[in-house]
């Protein structure tokens, strides 16, 4: 596999996210769901699905952060409040690991 199967992006204004480049399909976001709420025990607090887009806010531990989907982006973590990067980055070098690994989560 030559791509990295996470890119982590930090913009100047905007909130830290970390795409799942190798997962970035409708269908994809479905298991990353799968994988937050078996794994990390997340719960789905709000969610909004578009026909091109979705957002759902989701929470761990009582930190608070977003899973976005958009067909132009793909699937990608946002912290999109204080204290949830170390989160999201956690299960970004997690997710990376088992895609390396095993190719799926």
């Amino acid at each position: 596999m030559n791509e990295k199967p996470i890119l982590f992006v930090t913009l100047p204004g905007e909130p830290p996210m970390a795409f799942v480049e190798t997962m970035p399909d409708w269908d994809a976001f479905d298991e990353l769901i799968e994988f937050l709420v078996d794994q990390y025990a997340a719960e789905i607090t709000e969610q909004f699905d578009g026909p091109d887009a979705r957002r759902w806010i989701l929470e761990i531990a009582g930190q608070e952060f977003e899973l976005w989907h958009d067909d132009v982006a793909g699937n990608s973590f946002v912290a999109t409040k204080p204290g949830a990067e170390e989160l999201i980055r956690e299960i970004a070098v997690d997710l990376e690991r088992r895609l390396s690994a095993e190719g799926s989560v």
